[in-house]
């Protein structure tokens, strides 16, 4: 990887048996992504990321009992993710971030349960955002910004008891957030920036103390702020601009030694 490497990626590494991991990275590649790569069942790590690869993601995707990582970011891929993604049981992170993705998520994604990291951002990837979410009880990291995603938040969003960081700004996103968010005791980062969600900031949303960035801006909430922010001791970015929020500014949001950024105009 990091190289200056160019051309296609042979399609005749999939004889290679005993490869267990594929690394081209950062260089200059085109072409799509040989289907011959499927047949190789000791993959552990496919990292293709920032190149210039085009074509869909093959549906050998399923083919893998091996793969933990698949990092497909930073290409010029189209089309859907293919349904048989889900037989991958063994996938602890799958990246695909900065493609020209569309479709729905497949449902086949909430089989995925060993899932510690999932990045889809900047795509353009529509439908709701999917129930099977919260099969993904171990995840740490979920980042689905930047798409066309529509719907509320699953009700049971508290069930992703590990999450450290959870990202779905820039969508269409509309309902509450709900109260099962609370749930969230370890989450760190919960942005849900340039959305259409509306409510109130939930008034126990002091609860969450390893919370260090909250960003709701862009959006339609309204009520007040909870006095239980200033119960964030770890916080370091407050967003809460361009909403409908109203009344005080809480004076013990001063008490908040680590806040670096905070910002709450254009409210009411």
């Amino acid at each position: 990887s990091s190289n200056r490497f160019s051309g296609v990626i042979p399609s005749n590494l999939g004889s290679l048996a005993a490869m267990t991991s594929l690394k081209v990275s950062a260089n200059q590649l085109t072409g799509s992504l040989p289907a011959s790569i499927g047949s190789l069942r000791s993959l552990q790590v496919i990292d293709v990321s920032s190149n210039a690869l085009t074509g869909s993601i093959f549906s050998a995707a399923g083919s893998w009992g091996s793969v933990t990582t698949l990092d497909l970011s930073f290409n010029q891929f189209t089309g859907s993710i293919p349904s048989s993604i889900g037989k991958t049981l063994s996938l602890l992170r799958l990246h695909a971030g900065s493609n020209a993705l569309g479709g729905s998520l497949p449902s086949s994604m909430g089989n995925l349960t060993n899932l510690l990291s999932l990045s889809l951002s900047n795509n353009g990837i529509t439908g709701a955002i999917p129930a099977w979410l919260t099969n993904l009880t171990t995840s740490l990291y979920v980042d689905l910004s930047s798409n066309n995603l529509t719907g509320s938040l699953p009700f049971d969003l508290g069930r992703l008891s590990s999450l450290d960081a959870l990202d779905l700004s820039s969508n269409a996103i509309v309902g509450t957030i709900p109260r099962s968010v609370l749930k969230l005791s370890l989450i760190r980062s919960f942005n849900m920036d340039s959305n259409m969600v509306s409510g109130s900031v939930p008034s126990e949303i002091g609860s969450l103390s390893s919370l260090e960035i909250l960003r709701l801006s862009g959006n339609q909430m309204d009520g007040t702020l909870p006095t239980s922010v200033s119960s964030l001791h770890a916080l370091a970015t407050l967003d809460l601009s361009s909403n409908n929020i109203s009344g005080s500014i809480l004076t013990s949001i001063g008490t908040l030694a680590l806040v670096q950024s905070l910002s709450l105009s254009s409210n009411s």
